[in-house]
C-alpha cells in the first residue's frame, strides 16, 4: 500500500503546485491506523490556496478508494512549514 501511496504523490507532485510531501500519523509509524495524513507544502500565493486545495481533495479522494482507507491531507505554505506546526513534525517521513 506505500507504493500505491507514494506513486499516487508523486503524481500530485509532478501535475499540481505542491513541492513537497511527507506522510505522518500511525500509518507511517508502523501503528494500528485507520487513516492515512498526508502533509504538503506549496509557496503558491494565498488566494489560489483555495483552488489548490480542491484539487488536492479530489485527488486523495481517489486514492483513498484505491487503498480503502481515508486519506487526510494538511496543507501548508512553505512559511508555515518552516515554523514546524505539528506534533510530529520532527517524524515526519518524506514522499516527495
Amino acid at each position: 500500500m506505500q507504493r500505491k501511496i507514494k506513486t499516487a504523490i508523486d503524481t500530485i507532485i509532478l501535475n499540481l503546485d505542491v513541492n513537497s510531501a511527507y506522510g505522518f500519523g500511525s500509518f507511517f509509524r508502523g501503528e494500528l491506523f485507520r487513516d492515512v495524513d498526508i502533509l504538503f507544502t506549496t509557496e503558491i500565493s494565498d488566494e489560489k490556496l483555495p483552488d489548490l486545495h480542491r484539487s488536492l481533495s479530489a485527488h486523495l479522494s481517489e486514492l483513498s478508494l484505491s487503498i480503502g482507507y481515508p486519506v487526510d491531507f494538511t496543507l501548508l505554505t512553505r512559511d508555515e512549514f518552516s515554523s514546524a506546526p505539528l506534533r510530529d513534525h520532527a517524524k515526519l517521513v518524506k514522499l516527495a
